[in-house]
């Protein structure tokens, strides 16, 4: 089992012996946060421990940040040893695929890996469907064999997975083909957004945001629309807080807290949402 620890800034991990995990470096959101992070690290090579592995994590990317993204991680790659590069977008998993001298093995991260258990009140949507339908609704984007069969095309070698009830079937079927899987310690992702909700509370630009990469909001929801009556809301408690880091959201709502992790082949430590999550 191969342990990673996301988001740990490079202050933090000469605090701690950290040897025993992966290193996770980058967002899984933001591409601005992604070139802070990196550069930070590139920044301070001198200060980080060489027997360190890295993990880096990859964002959406708009077109025009493209090959910048791709410079960062062939950057990165010359310092530092790389044990792999989640992908979250696929026009970089086409990229990469193309691009000689990078890392071998892809994972591919759970904004591409999505399931309606990550919808906190996926349970209203499906209410009313047959037991069969609501089975086949619930397991992930990825289970279907001419998309496992790319994979190999594009040395895809792991998923990222949320530790939902729905994803305790897949773990079986991914080993089946030889992918690992690599689960989201008590956190979920719930959507990514075009922008940083605390970017857009502040009334500030994008640009102004990289001071505020590890800030923690906590976001409420106060209004349902459609099926989300505000009674239902309050009465059956089917929306829960949100956590957002740069402009992605995190909850833990669907959790399925006797999740056996010992099944998977690595289990991925928040280090920004651990604490927060679990209080």
């Amino acid at each position: 089992m191969t342990n990673e620890i996301r988001n740990i800034s490079i202050e933090e991990i000469n605090n701690y012996d950290y040897n025993d995990y992966i290193l996770g470096i980058g967002s899984e959101g933001c591409v601005h946060s992604f070139y802070t992070k990196i550069d930070k690290f590139i920044g301070n090579k001198d200060k980080v421990d060489r027997r360190y592995s890295f993990r880096i994590i990859t964002p959406r990317v708009p077109l025009k940040h493209m090959d910048r993204v791709l410079d960062k991680i062939k950057e990165f790659i010359k310092v530092f040893n790389v044990e792999s590069i989640v992908v979250n977008d696929y026009g970089l998993l086409y990229r990469i695929s193309k691009t000689e001298g990078l890392i071998s093995e892809i994972i591919l991260g759970r904004t591409l890996i999505r399931t309606i258990e990550d919808t906190p009140w996926y349970r209203l949507i499906v209410e009313s469907e047959q037991e069969e339908v609501k089975n086949s609704i619930i397991k992930p984007n990825i289970l279907h064999l001419q998309k496992l069969e790319l994979f190999n095309i594009y040395n895809i070698k792991g998923v990222e997975l949320s530790p939902v009830k729905g994803n305790i079937e897949a773990l079986k079927k991914l080993k089946m083909y030889g992918i690992k899987a690599f689960i989201h310690y008590k956190n979920e992702l719930a959507t990514i957004g075009r922008t940083c909700p605390l970017m857009r509370a502040l009334e500030k630009d994008t640009y102004e945001c990289k001071k505020d990469c590890n800030n923690i909001v906590n976001i409420q929801f106060k209004k349902g629309y459609g099926i989300m009556d505000e009674k239902k809301i309050q009465d059956e408690e089917v929306v829960p807080d949100f956590w957002g880091i740069e402009n992605a959201f995190y909850h833990k709502f669907n959790i399925d807290e006797k999740f056996d992790y010992d099944k998977c082949d690595g289990v991925i430590y928040n280090y920004l949402l651990d604490a927060e999550l679990n209080e």
